[in-house]
């Protein structure tokens, strides 16, 4: 009888993943940004003639994007009759290339 065996792969921390829970309206951004063992941060931001959805997405992603972060997946939400909606944003690093 023989025994086959596997390598073991050991898991010292947990996935670097952040999770940016995101609620649009017409007025505001909200960002919920969870990030392993570090404490939440709130992201709000008002919207209105001067600023926009777009370039404010891009403020809030841009610092993750700088720190090897790509959106590896979205999960639609919520969408109200009441003009808001709410996604979620999975990033993380990609995997090194063997």
């Amino acid at each position: 009888m023989a025994l086959l065996s596997y390598p073991v792969i050991a898991q010292t921390v947990g996935p670097d993943l952040v999770v940016v829970r995101v609620t649009e309206t017409s007025r505001m951004l909200r960002f919920s940004i969870a990030r392993g063992q570090q404490q939440p941060e709130e992201v709000e931001v008002k919207l209105g003639k001067e600023v926009k959805a777009a370039p404010s997405y891009h403020t809030v992603l841009a610092k993750y994007y700088a720190q090897g972060y790509v959106v590896q997946a979205v999960i639609p939400g919520l969408n109200s009759s009441t003009n808001w909606t709410e996604s979620t944003l999975l990033l993380g690093k990609p995997a090194p290339r063997p």
